[in-house]
């Protein structure tokens, strides 16, 4: 029932409002299809406390974004938690018109599900991966909302991509949608987006000190098959020459970890974590949750040289990895 959603411009994204699940009926059906990415399309579902129901089947995968869900399986119920374990990598498929069901406080959840024509990889050149927002009839719409693309956008070509800390690299941004509870509160649900990245290559080392959220991303391709999250100890302290020392193969590979993310499988939390506690982060003196220094890094990162590889892979070489990136209040993460 997309009437039940709200779907507005905010700045070059889209804001999405959705239903609160207790607000809902039971046995209501909430779904909103909200993105065409990469030959999939993404939904967002709710449902009322204690309810459930039979996904559609084409549905794939589901990543929980509020409430606590559980999904039927041949042993019988299967928790879906808002994270797999701290540094572990899970997998959000399921099988076709898999039950699901909702707790105590009812659940939102992005479904993920076929395209009926789109192109699902391997992508060998980007003019492959759609980014394209879906406009619902039914949705309460604003009249200037069809003008709103999300285009992937080689970073180094956009606005705070253009230092040249990013430059040359096949490193994609697009820059996606804010969802919030559609009530007076505009409680945040999450914010996400979608990244690109080629063989060989690096999204570079970063943390987050910006914007407080706990972020967790979920993999639709993993181009070249070995492609994940790096990321170096909570201890480390960059050195003065660390921008040329994150490029080099042999200094990332012992000095961090790298968590394979397979299609379809999502990753834990990277932040620190306040001892005795599973998820909760440690918060900086500026209010942020404290990361360690993580990337996205390609298959075989660094086997050509440094990057970015120049001139470009052919198009017959390539391989590129497509990934959500879910932006999510640190609040969901205090136990």
């Amino acid at each position: 029932m997309a009437s039940l959603f709200r779907v507005d411009k905010l700045d070059k994204q889209i804001l999405l409002r959705v239903p609160r699940p207790n607000t809902l009926k039971r046995g209501t059906i909430a779904v909103l299809p909200y993105w065409q990415l990469a030959g999939k399309t993404l939904c967002l579902q709710v449902i009322s406390p204690n309810d459930g129901l039979s996904l559609d089947p084409s549905v794939i995968a589901i990543k929980l974004l509020y409430g606590s869900l559980q999904v039927w399986t041949e042993s019988g119920w299967e928790d879906r938690g808002i994270s797999p374990l701290p540094k572990t990598a899970a997998s959000t498929e399921v099988t076709s018109g898999a039950t699901v069901r909702a707790g105590s406080d009812g659940v939102v959840f992005m479904s993920v599900a076929r395209g009926s024509d789109g192109f699902e990889g391997p992508f060998s050149s980007m003019d492959q991966i759609e980014s394209k927002p879906i406009i619902v009839d039914g949705a309460f719409l604003d009249p200037t909302l069809p003008d709103v693309d999300i285009p992937f956008v080689r970073v180094d070509e956009t606005s705070w991509g253009s230092t040249g800390h990013w430059d040359g690299l096949q490193f994609f941004n697009a820059t996606g949608f804010s969802i919030y509870f559609g009530d007076d509160s505009m409680e945040l649900i999450c914010h996400t987006q979608a990244w690109t990245c080629g063989l060989y290559e690096t999204a570079k080392f970063h943390i987050h000190d910006r914007i407080n959220f706990g972020e967790i991303h979920m993999t639709l391709n993993n181009g070249g098959g070995s492609s994940g999250m790096r990321y170096f100890p909570d201890d480390y302290e960059r050195p003065t020459n660390f921008d040329d020392l994150e490029l080099d193969k042999d200094y990332v590979e012992a000095n961090t970890k790298l968590l394979v993310i397979p299609d379809l499988h999502e990753q834990g939390a990277f932040w620190k974590i306040q001892p005795g506690h599973h998820f909760k982060p440690v918060i900086t003196a500026g209010d942020m949750v404290d990361y360690p220094l993580h990337s996205w890094v390609g298959s075989q990162f660094g086997a050509r040289g440094k990057p970015p590889i120049i001139p470009s892979l052919k198009k017959e070489e390539q391989r590129y990895d497509v990934w959500i990136a879910f932006e999510l209040p640190s609040t969901r993460f205090q136990f």
